[in-house]
């Protein structure tokens, strides 16, 4: 404990002596953007207004606008910024309507995923944001969402996820079974943003998932795990077709991230680690970590599957908090790893 105690007692120091020089340093930057946009050099004062962004999260809205107003002189960023989906067929309709509009018309976008994906192509952008909407109001999640991540190549490497139409943000980290998900995780005392985040990366919200090693649906429980988690909360004879079942798997999902969460003092790292790799795995690594804190416990993982698993829960643990919550940025330039 005393080891602790010094360590964080030195970080407090260490950002309080920084303090003087970041506020310096975002001075500089502000008349460096300031200059920059007198002088009609856009790309650059981009470049310079990024990275004062990410370099404090102070007046954010106020700089966010600013970065926002330099990429509109910018074509490739101002076409993000106003990138919009393709408007769908609506009643009235013109005569003799084909199926399709018909469908899109009346909200059976279910009934026309197949003929979405024919219809609207993965490019230019807004064509695949078009896709990806239709398909998710259609609950094609894996398909939508593979449909936006098509688009986000398109997007420059260094665009602020922000700056983002929101449609496209929430397209990316969808909430499919959202209901389901806050009251069984209520019920069960877990964290609903931890297991929204697990679902997307174990299945991209398609209940009908089955892996090779016949881990199934939603949250990918094998029928072992999900036959003792079943007993401890009464759903006796678990079948592996129930495990198909939102209600049932999401259950299941919430008692086992909840159960992991408690075991890991609610360390959201540790828990995503153990949902892939188990429990006996991540005390191990604990215990082999150099020091404390995520970025210590991370390189402590020596399967490079949980390591990256852990990465990816962890982005969109952090993106659903930025688009959906308060918790306000969260770093990073990509939106998706």
């Amino acid at each position: 404990m005393p080891t602790h105690f010094a360590y964080f007692a030195r970080q407090r120091l260490d950002s309080q002596a920084m303090a003087p020089k970041l506020a310096q340093e975002l001075a500089m930057r502000d008349g460096q953007v300031a200059a920059l946009i007198k002088s009609g050099s856009f790309e650059l004062a981009r470049r310079v207004q990024t990275d004062r962004i990410l370099l404090s999260s102070s007046n954010h809205a106020d700089e966010l606008k600013r970065l926002a107003h330099i990429c509109r002189q910018l074509p490739p960023y101002r076409a993000v910024l106003e990138l919009k989906p393709h408007e769908f067929p609506r009643f009235p309709l013109v005569a003799n309507p084909d199926r399709f509009s018909l469908l899109l018309a009346m909200s059976l976008f279910d009934e026309a995923t197949d003929e979405i994906q024919e219809r609207y192509a993965l490019r230019p952008m807004s064509s695949a944001l078009t896709r990806s909407l239709a398909l998710n109001r259609g609950n094609a999640s894996r398909d939508s969402i593979y449909a936006v991540e098509v688009l986000m190549h398109s997007i420059p490497n260094d665009y602020l996820p922000e700056l983002l139409p929101l449609v496209v943000r929430q397209l990316l980290y969808p909430r499919f079974f959202y209901e389901y998900i806050v009251e069984d995780s209520k019920h069960f005392g877990a964290d609903p943003t931890l297991v929204l985040a697990i679902m997307r990366e174990e299945s991209r919200f398609n209940p009908r998932a089955k892996s090779e090693a016949a881990a199934r649906g939603l949250l990918q429980f094998i029928i072992t795990t999900a036959s003792e988690i079943g007993r401890d909360i009464g759903l006796v004879d678990v079948t592996p077709e129930d495990l198909y079942d939102p209600r049932v798997i999401i259950r299941l999902g919430a008692k086992y991230v909840s159960t992991l969460s408690k075991q890991f003092n609610n360390d959201l790292y540790e828990t995503a680690a153990a949902y892939n790799a188990g429990p006996h795995q991540v005390a191990l690594w604990g215990r082999l970590s150099p020091g404390a804190g995520d970025d210590f416990f991370l390189s402590s993982i020596n399967f490079d599957e949980t390591k990256q698993y852990v990465r990816k829960v962890m982005n969109s643990y952090k993106r659903y908090a930025e688009i959906y919550g308060q918790a306000g940025p969260q770093g990073g330039i990509r939106i998706e790893p």
